[in-house]
Parts: C-alpha cells; structure tokens; sequence
C-alpha cells in the first residue's frame, strides 16, 4: 500500500511568508485562526482540512495524517 504524502502550500505573506500552515499551528494557533476565514484557493483548502481535524479528530488520528505519534501531537505548544 501506498503512502500518502502531504506537500503543504506555503504562505507568502505576513509575519510567517514561507511557513506551512502545520508549523505556524505550532507556533501561533491564534494567527491560524484569524488568518483562517481570510485564506482562498488551495492555501484555504488545507487550512480547512486542518481546522476539521483539529477540531473533532482524536490525536492518534491527528498523528497519523502527519506521520508522528499522537505524543509527539500531545506536546505540541500554542503560541509565539
């Protein structure tokens, strides 16, 4: 079977031009989700899946879309 491989989008404005929407999640939730309603075409996409999942996925489901252990999505810290 097959692996599935995420390329993410990178952003190419703002204070994180050039970071992929997981790790500016990582680093400042909050700018993710003011940013959110504000992204179109296929950046808005991704940022859509991501808020689906982060809201109503379990973290070993969560860790399992990104290839790491629902630990390592355990310790994830919000915030700059």
């Amino acid at each position: 079977m097959k692996s599935k491989v995420m390329r993410w989008t990178t952003v190419s404005f703002g204070r994180y031009k050039g970071k992929t929407l997981p790790e500016i999640i990582v680093r400042d939730l909050d700018w993710f989700f003011w940013a959110l309603p504000k992204l179109y075409g296929k950046l808005a996409d991704e940022a859509q899946e991501l808020a689906r999942k982060a809201a109503g996925e379990s973290l070993v489901e969560v860790g399992r879309s990104y290839n790491v252990s629902h630990s390592t999505i355990s310790r994830l810290e919000t915030g700059a």
